[in-house]
């Protein structure tokens, strides 16, 4: 502990000397909180928003009345607080045409939580709060979270996280737990790679997000995976250090490769009517082991990026080097894909008419592979044919 600590004291010295403590804290400690939420049903029932609402709300007025938030704000965050706030109120006046008068209440209620929420952050950061602790705690809550979850899967709790073959976690909702774990994946990411974070900061974090991605596969949840696909592009495009996200990216996807084939099996154990706890734990000594392999990674080379910088001229050769290798990777792969399903649009065709039949063709292997709809194309046919039959007056 004593090593640990005086490895981070430059760090918290220099981060303190630059930015004010106390509204650190407090954005630090409201990070956390929507970590703690995720914890609670995702903070989904009435008794945990309301109380998390009036907290927040009591919080906020005392701060206005103190006037403590009246730092100065972006014209832009201005403008996004503003179209917030408009949306909080829109949702609180569908109370006047809302059939579901309880559902509108819920929905007002929570609208209000989220604005409560973003304008505290606004009014921290104005104060000069740290963007860098926040950042770290926001990926680091969800991380703990997770461990906590892996540890607790023990076979009398597998039965009450997993519902329909799928962990349902903390959050209460495959879907939901999945977006819980990877939405701070790509700040996970960032910090990994950032030279101006500490280095057991920064294995701390990036073997956290590892672990969120080994629990998030349990979740089988297909929307999840399509959205980090996409996200994928976008964070590369608009990243500020490509070459360093990409350094911290490889290992986390070796890791997933690594564990998969065993998470995918507590799947197929399920289905298969077999020893679900018997395949999670054989799997779960791969999960923390890969994570750890990750973190002590990514601390080591946090400890080389503070005594080697590399050169421009370096840095643009390894940067060329990782661009055409992730082309040669995607150009194999498609390839790869085509030879065994085909013409892509073809495929992509017949993908989309098993959406819309739903055929649950692929599931006894993993449910990614399949494109079951569940429903959902003949609920969006009805209620669109619902509408465009509808008279305009």
């Amino acid at each position: 502990m004593a090593h640990l600590k005086d490895a981070l004291q430059p760090y918290l010295k220099e981060t303190f000397e630059k930015k004010r403590p106390a509204p650190t804290l407090a954005l630090v400690a409201l990070a956390l909180f929507a970590a703690v939420m995720g914890a609670a049903d995702g903070g989904y029932f009435t008794r945990q928003w309301a109380p998390a609402t009036l907290v927040l709300a009591a919080l906020a007025l005392i701060a206005s009345l103190t006037g403590v938030l009246r730092g100065a704000r972006s014209q832009w965050g201005n403008l996004a607080l503003g179209l917030f706030a408009t949306y909080a109120v829109w949702t609180f006046a569908s109370l006047l045409w809302s059939p579901n008068q309880g559902d509108a209440w819920v929905g007002g209620g929570q609208s209000l939580l989220y604005l409560l929420m973003f304008w505290l952050a606004m009014g921290l950061m104005s104060l000069g709060a740290s963007r860098r602790w926040v950042l770290a705690a926001s990926a680091i809550g969800p991380a703990v979270i997770a461990a906590l979850t892996l540890l607790s899967l023990t076979p009398p709790r597998i039965e009450e996280l997993f519902e329909n073959n799928r962990l349902e976690g903390t959050v209460g909702y495959y879907n939901g737990e999945a977006a819980f774990l990877l939405v701070p994946f790509w700040v996970a990411i960032y910090l990994a790679g950032s030279r101006s974070v500490n280095p057991i900061l920064r294995g701390l974090i990036l073997a956290g997000t590892t672990l969120g991605v080994n629990l998030a596969v349990l979740t089988q949840s297909r929307g999840a995976m399509v959205a980090m696909v996409l996200s994928l592009p976008v964070f590369f495009l608009i990243s500020g250090q490509r070459l360093r996200g990409f350094f911290a990216l490889v290992p986390v996807v070796l890791a997933l490769l690594f564990t998969f084939p065993g998470l995918n099996e507590v799947y197929l154990a399920f289905e298969n009517g077999e020893s679900a706890p018997a395949a999670l734990g054989a799997v779960l000594p791969a999960v923390g082991l890969s994570a750890l392999g990750v973190g002590l990674y990514c601390a080591l080379w946090g400890l080389l990026d503070r005594r080697w910088e590399l050169t421009r001229g370096v840095t643009r050769v390894l940067g060329g080097l990782a661009l055409a290798c992730g082309i040669a990777v995607l150009v194999f792969g498609l390839a790869a894909a085509s030879e065994q399903a085909g013409d892509p649009v073809s495929w992509a065709d017949q993908r989309w008419e098993a959406f819309k039949n739903d055929e649950a063709a692929g599931q006894e292997q993993t449910r990614y592979l399949t494109a079951s709809g569940s429903g959902r194309y003949t609920l969006w046919k009805v209620a669109w044919e619902d509408f465009v039959s509808r008279p305009l007056l």
